[in-house]
């Protein structure tokens, strides 16, 4: 396991191993201080970032190690290729954490590179976030197996990755409203998305416009933002902002999701756009643990950096 592209990549084995590390290594981070003393993480931004940026930054610190900050825009990646400056950039850091707004491009860094790599998020999936979200539903259900989760909205990077995480564990995945995922880029990263989707292919994975019936069935309700956090201020994006928001209001987390399931358990990856896809007194329901996801991601990073760098104890 040297690079981390997405959660259809992995084994289930990988993921407990990831998980459960992040668990002990929450409550142990003491142990660790010192673990990366002398480590260096390159994390290379395309993309905006609010908790990518501080879980790893504040985290790699935790550990007694370095974080360097890269704006791809403001770099020579947009004057030179992005191979020659990544085998550049692979001799002065220890592993590259990479937030793209291309898969494709992600790839290019991983295949020139002997290193660890992890996809910080990119228009594919977002392996960091899902993996925080299933330390937290472990620490909420003391499980990631056989559990039931609804993702209400449009069918994102997130969604990719935590479908292929619900399914792998003999979970159920509702998705509403019935949609496919249309946020490929290329040739490549489409067929990528459809050898994916073959798994989806089972009883387990139910797509359908009828949110109540799913939630009803769901242990977990998750959420995302309807609209790319980089379009949703965009003037020349407002009237198809406009259109999309019309489409999914029906199914945005308000109260009356706790009138179909009082015990259902609110999860969203943020950032959050109140009133849109979420309102405020869902946030702040006591079933809500949008707030320990958030926190996990830093958690669960460092364990998947100690993992990588082989920097962690056998057996834990």
């Amino acid at each position: 396991m040297k690079t981390i592209n997405s959660i259809y990549e992995l084994t289930c084995e990988e993921i407990e191993k990831i998980v459960d590390f992040g668990i002990y290594y929450k409550h142990n981070y003491d142990k660790y201080l010192d673990a990366c003393k002398g480590k260096t993480l390159l994390m290379l931004f395309e993309k905006t970032s609010t908790r990518t940026r501080v879980s790893f930054e504040s985290g790699l610190s935790k550990m007694g190690g370095h974080a360097i900050y890269l704006n791809y825009d403001s770099s020579n990646i947009v004057l030179s290729e992005l191979k020659d400056e990544i085998r550049y950039i692979e001799r002065n850091t220890d592993i590259i954490m990479a937030r793209l707004k291309q898969n494709d491009d992600f790839k290019i860094i991983s295949d020139n590179v002997k290193i660890p790599v992890i996809n910080g998020c990119c228009n594919l999936f977002h392996p960091c976030q899902v993996l925080a979200d299933l330390m937290t539903m472990k620490e909420k259900f003391g499980t990631i197996h056989e559990l039931k989760l609804t993702y209400a909205g449009n069918r994102t990077n997130v969604s990719n990755d935590l479908t292929s995480a619900i399914l792998k564990f003999g979970g159920t995945f509702y998705l509403a409203p019935n949609g496919s995922f249309t946020g490929y880029q290329s040739t490549s990263e489409k067929c990528l998305i459809e050898r994916q989707d073959k798994q989806f292919q089972t009883e387990r994975y139910v797509s359908c416009d009828d949110i109540v019936n799913c939630l009803r069935q769901s242990d977990i309700v998750y959420t995302d933002s309807w609209i790319n956090m980089e379009s949703f201020n965009d003037p020349e994006k407002a009237q198809e902002n406009k259109e999309i928001i019309k489409k999914y209001l029906p199914y945005q987390l308000n109260n009356q999701v706790f009138d179909v399931n009082p015990k259902i358990t609110v999860m969203h990856d943020m950032p959050m756009h109140i009133n849109y896809e979420i309102t405020r007194d869902v946030i702040e329901n006591s079933n809500s643990i949008i707030f320990d996801q958030a926190e996990n991601r830093m958690w669960v990073q460092n364990a998947l950096i100690l993992i990588l760098l082989d920097l962690y104890e056998e057996g834990l």
